[in-house]
């Protein structure tokens, strides 16, 4: 997964200080307290508190903020970010949530950019590009994403992002033991072409294949040493 981009002070200080002004409020008992009311760790609200964050916050931390405040998503996001915006106007609150689009992008280039230097296209990956260009999917636009991320939403909802998706689908990155299923079935849903055990297939074969050239590649360097050695 790509490196998630770095945060700025101000950020780190319009959490901590309001970390500290719930924690100086007489309902809140301690810091661990104030944890529990917000729905994470104590030590989660340690380091907002002593500003070691060194990322943005994740959705699940956005989510939970938004709920404990009253305030949509985004809202939070425009306040830690420093986005004045009127959120009475409709017009504002579309705006709002630009910046959660704008996050994102931003870590989709960063994902994007990372893995194009892994190496190249891996079999499973073509296998799976292969499938959706034959339904008709293209998995380079914006709506070719969004389709398979509609599917996978509908098997495992809140657990999929396009920065995890985006990479599978490039041909660069192997699903991981927890995707393998997933994704497999919405691809199923989508093409038809992906029943049970045919993504732990591909990915065996991709695995095999990876291990065939690493073999591969032993007897030239034994060689090449060798050769040194004269």
């Amino acid at each position: 997964m790509a490196k998630r981009s770095e945060v700025s002070e101000g950020y780190k200080e319009r959490l901590a200080q309001w970390v500290e002004e719930e924690l100086a409020k007489p309902e809140i008992e301690s810091q661990r307290h104030f944890g529990s009311v917000v729905g994470v760790s104590y030590t989660t609200v340690q380091k907002w508190l002593k500003k070691l964050i060194s990322s943005p916050l994740q959705d699940d931390s956005i989510n939970k903020i938004a709920r404990y405040r009253g305030w949509s998503s985004a809202k939070v996001r425009a306040w830690l970010h420093a986005v004045d915006i009127d959120f009475e106007s409709d017009a504002d609150e579309i705006v709002s949530l630009r910046i959660e689009v704008l996050e994102e992008k931003v870590l989709e280039l960063q994902a994007t950019m990372a893995t194009l230097l892994e190496g190249p296209m891996l079999w499973v990956g073509m296998c799976i590009q292969d499938s959706l260009r034959e339904a008709g999917i293209d998995w380079r636009t914006e709506e070719g994403i969004a389709t398979v991320m509609s599917y996978l939403e509908k098997y495992d909802r809140g657990q999929w992002t396009r920065v995890m998706v985006l990479p599978i689908l490039r041909g660069v990155m192997m699903p991981s033991e927890e995707q393998i299923h997933p994704l497999g079935f919405a691809l199923n849903q989508i093409t038809g072409e992906w029943p049970n055990g045919r993504m732990e297939s591909e990915v065996a074969k991709t695995k095999e294949s990876l291990k065939r050239m690493e073999q591969g590649s032993e007897p030239e360097e034994a060689e090449e040493s060798e050769a040194a050695n004269e």
